[in-house]
């Protein structure tokens, strides 16, 4: 891992890192011995699952010990520590690419969020009951095994066990309706931002970005650009063309649909920008990815 210092933080940089074709990593630790505190900060979401022993994370004023069988959330950029208190303690923990998660949807339940136990305060974050933590730990067991593995079986078997957690951890929770964010530096904002970003499904402009941070434009931009290496507009367009997209391939919705759940009010607009990106228009990309419809 790499660190950059930002804002008088130092944001580590996983290796590898969580992208659009491989969106999720496995990794697993195992200390014998107590340990110091340390501090991380990231773009990806983490869930992670304790298989022995007790840890302690930390997000911002708030501690929370976690045993076996129970599982923790980090947010994007979120600054947070942790720290063995009880060896010999084993975990396995995933990074997710947060856009993929964010886009994750099924016409079967259109108002379920998967991102909603990142999104949430630490102190309101789901967890799961003594009862199922046993059920749990098999499933911690299997990620482990996943660990180092390659290949679209091992990928595939990552995005099934990270949506069981998800969903069988929020059962009878309800996420908060929003998010505060007090107290909170610039630097971590850039969270807010993304989390903005991925839960609008619409153009979201640079002025409302650097407002959900508390900044001015300027700040924002340059703060962004430091951490992301691009600016968010362009971020923020090479987001929503990738749901446009992953929609084309997906479903049979027609274009002008699919370019106005993309945040596409112009659709001449729409197909300038998806050419410039795709190389070619939508109706081609959707009959080489081999989708079901080919609506225009």
């Amino acid at each position: 891992m790499r660190a950059t210092p930002v804002d008088g933080y130092q944001i580590w940089h996983p290796h590898p890192v969580p992208c659009a074709e491989r969106p999720i990593w496995v990794q697993d630790r195992r200390y014998e011995m107590l340990t110091p505190v340390s501090h991380d900060m990231h773009f990806p979401f983490e869930l992670g699952l304790v298989l022995r022993g007790r840890m302690e994370r930390h997000f911002r004023n708030r501690r929370r010990s976690i045993g076996p069988g129970q599982v923790w959330f980090c947010g994007v950029w979120e600054p947070h520590g942790w720290r063995v208190i009880e060896a010999p303690c084993e975990m396995v923990y995933l990074l997710v690419y947060p856009p993929m998660l964010a886009g994750l949807w099924f016409e079967e339940a259109p108002d379920f969020s998967w991102i909603a136990p990142f999104l949430a305060e630490p102190h309101v974050r789901p967890q799961f009951p003594a009862q199922k933590q046993r059920d749990t730990l098999a499933i911690g067991q299997t990620l482990k095994a996943l660990v180092g593995q390659d290949g679209v079986e091992a990928a595939l078997r990552l995005r099934i066990l990270l949506m069981k957690i998800l969903l069988d951890v929020q059962h009878g929770w309800t996420p908060p309706r929003t998010r505060t964010a007090r107290g909170v530096r610039p630097v971590e904002r850039v969270g807010e931002a993304l989390q903005l970003l991925f839960g609008a499904g619409r153009f979201v402009s640079l002025e409302e970005a650097a407002r959900a941070c508390g900044t001015n434009r300027k700040t924002f931009g340059r703060l962004f650009k430091s951490l992301m290496g691009i600016s968010f507009a362009r971020f923020a367009l090479r987001y929503r063309l990738g749901n446009a997209a992953r929609e084309l391939v997906q479903t049979d919705a027609a274009i002008k649909a699919v370019a106005a759940h993309a945040g596409f009010s112009d659709l001449s607009h729409f197909y300038r920008c998806f050419r410039a990106h795709y190389a070619c228009t939508p109706a081609a990309f959707r009959r080489r990815r081999g989708a079901r419809g080919k609506r225009t």
